[in-house]
């Protein structure tokens, strides 16, 4: 099990990357540190990624793509949110946490529509 209490009074913040503030893909960031797969960090001031960009910043971390049904504790999923890349972390296969304007959520996977998985790999 992966601690993650700490970070559900976490607020939101654009490419927040601590406890004063988070963005999603911050959250996702600390969640693969402490899973022990770091992930690498990329991050586009003030832009966010379109749908048309998707497999290019990807292409650029140390993420697998996997079938959803390959998907477990500790990968990550990303699905569009108005139009804007958005990503979590599996708690488990049927729950992610992710940051949120209104904070950090622990969601059930079933309510994500068009999601794609990924498995972080170690770096080499």
């Amino acid at each position: 099990m992966i601690y993650y209490e700490d970070l559900l009074t976490v607020p939101y913040k654009e490419f927040g990357r601590d406890k004063d503030g988070m963005d999603c893909y911050g959250l996702v960031l600390e969640m693969c540190r402490r899973n022990g797969t770091p992930l690498i960090d990329f991050i586009y001031h003030n832009s966010h990624i379109k749908n048309d960009k998707i497999d290019e910043c990807l292409g650029k971390i140390n993420v697998r793509k996997i079938e959803a049904e390959e998907r477990k504790t500790g990968d990550i999923i990303e699905w569009d949110y108005e139009n804007t890349l958005h990503v979590g972390f599996l708690l488990d296969k049927e729950t992610v946490i992710h940051a949120t304007y209104n904070g950090v959520r622990i969601t059930p996977v079933a309510i994500i529509k068009n999601a794609k998985y990924g498995k972080v790999e170690k770096w080499q």
